[in-house]
């Protein structure tokens, strides 16, 4: 003998699953959809770039550049690598020029050179590229050299 209470509990259960995923499906394409060439793209990279730097994870820091500059980004890592720590980085503003696909950013950080473990500030400004076949923002010019720089 079926009991009405069992098969409306079942049917409230498939309603309740049904809806939840109505509403996760088109929310989920929605932010898979979103182009990455906008300020919250752009800050993202800025962010994990300079998080490779802090960490020292040179090879990890590398992809935000395009091969032709990796070369020189290998020789000032190796600079950076034997004389500059940095301790920190904070973001102070970035934006982005969608006609040329560039964005700037202004990074304030915290480093101390090896040879004199005093803690120094300086903020850097970088011009950044974003790359359509790639969906990716790309380094074009970090302005790190002037952390090699005594105050």
């Amino acid at each position: 003998m079926k009991c009405w209470f069992f098969e409306s509990k079942r049917i409230d259960q498939w309603l309740r699953i049904s809806c939840i995923l109505f509403l996760m499906v088109p929310l989920s394409c929605a932010t898979l959809g979103k182009p990455k060439n906008d300020e919250a793209g752009l800050i993202q990279s800025v962010q994990a770039f300079h998080n490779a730097l802090k960490w020292e994870d040179y090879k990890l820091a590398s992809t935000w550049f395009h091969h032709s500059q990796r070369e020189n980004f290998w020789n000032l890592a190796d600079e950076l690598n034997e004389n500059v720590r940095v301790m920190d980085f904070s973001l102070r503003d970035v934006w982005v020029e969608q006609q040329s696909l560039t964005g700037v950013a202004h990074i304030r950080c915290q480093y101390f050179h090896t040879r004199d473990p005093r803690l120094m500030s300086k903020t850097l400004t970088q011009r950044w590229k974003y790359i359509p076949d790639q969906q990716a923002w790309i380094v074009e010019h970090s302005n790190l050299e002037a952390l090699l720089t005594a105050p």
